[in-house]
């Protein structure tokens, strides 16, 4: 099944890009032989040259020697690719045979040999004719580039007077009495079509019946439809506009397949009893594609008026316009077959784009007096007026007779804004599908916001976009006119690319420059996490020198895809020097910094006088250092939040490191202890302490000084080491905690401070004298 598939991708791509199938033809070798060639693709040039002095050359012409001139350009440009290196070998024979001879004054001269000179003539003689061969092959390549110039320009020039030709007005009296009396014979031929008909299939009647019939489920599948798209947008009165169109899309695209289904069915049946046959397969096939867009008009329409997406006037406007095209493609397409008179063309032209103009021009002032009593469109305001515009544009074209110009601008119209909904109907159903995607791939956090939650849709979705948009540039270009071999052109120069010098610049190299670069960095990843998972961890490497092999594994990788994605994009990295000295100037102006912090990053990684899992103070605060990136480096402090210092910082600066030999720290305890406290006792208590704790080191051993005499107590110092100096705020805890119960198990008392309170005797009196009336009159009970 996956080598089916793969085989239908290369024949699709082979039909899209038919240089693929171009396989490059044996080439002579004969200087002669090839200059008979390149002789005989010059002269049919020529003859092609000849034909656009020529008036009568229709645009089907042009296109046909377009096609001709691009095959014999790829001939030509085999002959010269093929040129080239016989040329190189006939100039490397020649070096090998050295430069001539030449008499030096003193020096005897000798001649060359004469084998030596016929050989060396006759690859002159030759590499001179391939000179001349490559000249005149590039110089048939650039005129071949200048014909398809011109037959574009000639296309161009036919295309503007054929819509910009000025036929009789709408009010000229002969051009309405010659399309009456043509009028009358193509009713004439029309009845005597549909009895010739009927006279040679004798169920004629059976299939009409079929065809009501067809109509009749149609219309009852179009009433369930809406009933029940009604039920759903009922059900959900609050849903989005976007969650509406999606719904109204899937009911109209189901809709849409059931009734191209049923034609399918009729065009066999009318095939099986001879209605259809050679003659009028053309515009039978017509017919029932215009059929089905009407009716698809109708369904589409009516879906999204029920779900809120339009109003029901624009509906009807809508299935009006798409009336008028239907009926003027099957009038054209009739009157071609039975020979209808220009003039009849011409009034029927007139009559339907005046329709036309009319209603796009009317429902845009509805949609405008709308606006201001405050509905809401799905449209965007600015395009109806955009639609205003083009009516009276329309109009006024055809009250001065440019027939032609109001047909062509109808005509892309409704095909574009057919082309658009469809577009918009198919990403609303492609979009509700990845909206499935997302849900059973990613469970919503409440904590999280709804960006978040969001994330893979979104992306989902930008891709999605970014595929409809280039794959309908080539279908929007030839729907406003532009041929598919034109296309198929663009298609090629875009991926192919132009050069610059002696670089390419292309979508496909640089595609595949992007997916080199991918592979290695892809590749690079991978070899990470085997060194961080499986290989690293069997060795004894400390765990921050572990990281900083890792990350200059990350850095080398990145390196080197970056080099190897510009080498494949076509860039020669020899020419990278002009480059390097351009961003010595930016870095001497506005780069320093960035370099700066880069070059200290690989310092720090080199000579890691900071480490991943060091316990660090610097001056923006202190906690763990957890990555040493290009730029900085982040730290996270013991409140969990993270500090993004510079990796220049850390260099010129000053760095507090606790981990930087190893993990043993100094734990200081200070203790007051009261003037009755025997010091020799104290001193043991907090040496006994300090041996009983497991996180105490034995050596250094555990050390008490006698500080000072304080105010209210005597001062001694416990200092010990302990194994891990993250675990000093545990340690000095458990510490305290076996000292106090040590004390109190002593009786010995940790006092607080005390102070003497001297008074002033006067000031004692008159204290006395103003508190003791208050004294003697008793509490006051009033």
């Amino acid at each position: 099944m996956r080598l089916r598939i793969l085989l239908f991708f290369a024949v699709f791509a082979a039909s899209l890009f038919p240089n693929f199938r171009a396989v490059r033809a044996e080439v002579s070798n004969d200087p002669a032989e090839l200059h008979k060639i390149l002789d005989e693709k010059q002269k049919q040039f020529e003859e092609i040259e000849g034909l656009f002095n020529k008036e009568d050359v229709n645009t089907q012409v042009l296109l046909e020697k377009r096609k001709k001139i691009k095959e014999l350009r790829a001939e030509v440009q085999t002959l010269a690719d093929s040129i080239k290196p016989m040329r190189d070998r006939l100039l490397a024979d020649l070096n090998d045979l050295g430069p001539v001879p030449q008499p030096v004054e003193g020096v005897p001269f000798v001649p060359e040999p004469e084998n030596i000179q016929h050989r060396r003539t006759e690859l002159s003689e030759q590499s001179s004719a391939l000179d001349g061969l490559a000249i005149q092959a590039d110089a048939l390549v650039s005129k071949s580039l200048r014909m398809q110039e011109r037959i574009a320009s000639l296309r161009r020039e036919k295309f503007l007077s054929r819509i910009l030709e000025r036929q009789a007005p709408p009010y000229s009296p002969e051009l309405w009495a010659a399309a009456k009396e043509n009028l009358e014979i193509q009713a004439n031929s029309f009845w005597t079509f549909v009895d010739a008909v009927r006279e040679q299939n004798p169920s004629y009647p059976v299939l009409i019946i079929s065809i009501f019939a067809f109509i009749a489920v149609l219309v009852l599948a179009r009433t369930y439809s809406l009933r029940s798209l009604r039920k759903k947008i009922e059900e959900l009165e609050s849903m989005e506009d976007d969650s509406r169109f999606s719904k109204a899309s899937v009911s109209s695209l189901l809709s849409m397949v059931i009734t191209l289904l049923g034609f399918s069915f009729i065009q066999q049946a009318f095939l099986a009893q001879g209605i259809i046959h050679e003659n009028n397969l053309t515009f039978s096939n017509q017919l029932i594609l215009l059929s089905c867009f009407l009716i698809f008009t109708f369904i589409v329409t009516a879906r999204f008026a029920v779900a809120g997406v339009i109003r029901r006037r624009t509906q009807w406007v809508t299935c009006f316009i798409a009336f008028l095209y239907a009926f003027d493609q099957i009038a054209l397409a009739f009157g071609g077959t039975m020979g209808a008179a220009v003039e009849l063309t011409i009034i029927e032209s007139y009559v339907v784009t005046s329709l036309f103009a009319l209603m796009i021009f009317a429902g845009s002032i509805f949609a405008f007096r709308a606006s201001e009593k405050g509905m809401k469109f799905f449209i965007p305001q600015w395009v109806f007026l955009l639609f205003m515009f083009a009516g009276v544009f329309l109009l006024f074209s055809n009250l001065f007779g440019y027939v032609s110009l109001t047909r062509t601008v109808f005509e892309r119209f409704v095909m574009l804004l057919s082309f658009l909904v469809f577009l918009l109907m198919i990403r609303s159903v492609a979009r509700s599908f990845l909206r499935q995607i997302d849900s059973v791939f990613h469970k919503p956090d409440p904590d999280s916001t709804k960006e978040d939650e969001r994330l893979l849709l979104f992306w989902l979705s930008l891709t999605l976009d970014v595929i409809i948009f280039f794959l309908c540039l080539p279908l929007t270009a030839g729907l406003i006119g532009v041929e598919w071999q034109e296309v198929q052109d663009w298609a090629l120069h875009a991926f192919w690319g132009f050069s610059i010098g002696n670089v390419n610049i292309s979508l496909a190299n640089i595609g595949f420059g992007f997916g080199v670069f991918l592979l290695l960095l892809f590749m690079t990843r991978m070899l990470q996490n085997v060194l961080k998972d499986k290989i690293l961890p069997k060795t004894r490497l400390d765990s921050s020198i572990r990281q900083s092999l890792i990350q200059l594994l990350g850095y080398l990788g990145l390196i080197v895809g970056m080099m190897a994605g510009v080498s494949a994009v076509g860039f020669d990295l020899s020419n990278l020097a002009l480059i390097a000295g351009a961003l010595s100037v930016g870095i001497g102006f506005g780069l320093q910094s960035i370099v700066s912090n880069f070059v200290s990053g690989l310092i720090l990684l080199f000579e890691r006088p900071i480490k991943v899992g060091d316990w660090v103070i610097v001056n923006s605060g202190e906690g763990i250092v957890k990555k040493i990136s290009v730029r900085a480096t982040e730290i996270e402090t013991f409140d969990r939040t993270s500090i993004i210092v510079p990796n220049s910082e850390l260099i010129s600066s000053a760095v507090k490191n606790w981990n930087y030999n190893d993990r043993i720290g100094r734990v200081i305890i200070n203790i007051g202890v009261t003037y009755n406290s025997k010091p020799r006792r104290v001193r043991e208590i907090l040496l006994e302490c300090a041996k009983e704790h497991p996180s105490v080191l034995s050596h250094p051993a555990p050390s008490v000084f006698f500080k000072d005499f304080g105010d209210s107590a005597l001062i001694f110092e416990l200092r010990v080491f302990i194994r891990n100096i993250r675990d000093i705020y545990d340690v000095s805890t458990d510490l305290r905690l076996m000292i106090w119960d040590k004390l109190h198990e002593e009786n010995i008392e940790i006092p607080f401070p005390q102070r003497d309170l001297h008074i002033k005797s006067s000031d004692l009196e008159k204290v006395i004298e103003k508190i003791s009336p208050k004294l003697a009159g008793g509490p006051d009970h009033g």
